[in-house]
């Protein structure tokens, strides 16, 4: 058979992803695409690849409340079931709990320098046993406390040699 890609089959189309960073199955038969243009939802109860619907979202300038940039690095699924989305040039964003991430519609509160982090590129984001959310971005680790939004900032000044965080 014919593998079937947007340049054949598929088709050309503005709302699907093109370079794809990471996924993340949330279970419910949806599946969270982090990619170069931004967030991607899909389902994945589908009969024909051709009939996936994806709800895309992007950095809005005019809405504080979009995702902060559209070039998704990696996604999170905390044990309590939250949602974080790092990017390339815009800290990270928290989706605001639904209960269908299938809608074109989802609310972000995103987190940047300002608010406390190390740098605006987030590489990745991982979950420690306590719940705290570390931000790994180039030469700093930030961890956050999703509790009550506080910060601490790791770089150089807290290890030996230089680190080196880079993308993968």
């Amino acid at each position: 058979g014919k593998f079937i890609n947007y340049f054949n089959h598929l088709g050309q189309n503005e709302s699907r992803p093109k370079v794809i960073r990471c996924m993340k199955y949330l279970g419910n038969n949806q599946l969270m695409i982090g990619a170069r243009e931004g967030l991607f939802v899909m389902s994945t109860d589908f009969d024909k690849v051709e009939n996936i619907h994806f709800y895309h979202h992007y950095k809005q300038a005019d809405n504080l409340s979009s995702l902060s940039d559209s070039e998704v690095m990696s996604i999170l699924q905390t044990r309590k079931g939250e949602i974080w989305v790092s990017t390339n040039s815009g800290g990270i964003s928290k989706i605001i709990p639904a209960d269908n991430y299938l809608s074109n519609h989802l609310t972000f509160a995103n987190k940047t320098k300002a608010q406390g982090l190390g740098s605006e590129i987030a590489y990745s984001l991982v979950e420690d046993k306590s719940g705290h959310i570390w931000v790994v971005s180039p030469g700093n680790l930030t961890r956050i406390n999703p509790q009550d939004g506080t910060t601490v900032v790791y770089d150089n000044d807290y290890f030996i040699e230089e680190p080196v965080f880079a993308e993968t």
